[in-house]
């Protein structure tokens, strides 16, 4: 209750921005390196698992140095599950890649540091909104043979609340912007639900967490709007 509450807060700050001079739009490709946390141990392990994003970026600029920027982006989390240990009824080895494809709309306040009149530092703070489209959750238990194959909608909620910050540095190229940063979603919801692959387990709490490297442009169009 208390994340849905601070998530509620920060897009309710981030919509009461008003509106500002100039529209720009750009776009940004990247690599995510996504897992999932627990609350507790099963047993096994979550490691990271490398994905890819793609996306559009509309900023709105508010008074220096702050910005406001909505993006629209095709993203893939997930991890890979690994547990092994003997017990009396045997060994387990168990391997599992969860992958999911989502659609994120990341809503995040800008701060724009100039060095000089060609780079500029910017930092990136706001909450993500992600909706899962697909994905699969693809294994094997090797001790029982039992094959692990399902569609993720049948594992995880569609619906995934996050937070995101950030960091990276801009300066211009020709008449467009371009920019590379590093971002961390620290996930605040429950990603699974029962029924699915690991959610007979209603007591813990499974949630997403990315670590982003991300390459784009921005100045591609701008649109001039009333102040």
């Amino acid at each position: 209750m208390k994340q849905k509450f601070v998530f509620v807060i920060l897009l309710a700050v981030l919509l009461s921005m008003p509106a500002v001079a100039q529209i720009n739009l750009g776009g940004r490709v990247g690599i995510n390196l996504a897992t999932i946390s627990e609350t507790d141990d099963l047993g096994g392990d979550f490691s990271f698992r490398p994905g890819l994003n793609m996306g559009g970026i509309v900023e709105y600029m508010l008074m220096d140095p702050l910005g406001l920027q909505v993006e629209f982006v095709l993203d893939q989390f997930g991890a890979v599950y690994k547990e092994k240990g003997s017990f009396d009824w045997g060994d387990m080895d168990e391997n599992v890649k969860i992958r999911g494809n989502y659609f994120s709309v990341p809503m995040l306040v800008r701060y724009n540091l100039a060095l000089d009149d060609q780079m500029t530092l910017y930092g990136l703070f706001g909450p993500n909104v992600a909706f899962l489209l697909f994905g699969k959750a693809k294994g094997e238990e090797k001790i029982s043979g039992h094959k692990i194959d399902e569609k993720l909608s049948e594992t995880c909620k569609r619906l995934d609340l996050g937070v995101v910050v950030g960091a990276g540095v801009q300066m211009p190229f020709d008449q467009y912007i371009v920019f590379v940063d590093l971002r961390y979603l620290y996930g605040l919801t429950n990603d699974f639900k029962e029924g699915g692959y690991l959610g007979s387990w209603m007591d813990y709490v499974f949630k997403n967490r990315v670590l982003s490297l991300n390459f784009g442009v921005s100045g591609l169009f701008q649109l001039d709007i009333l102040q």
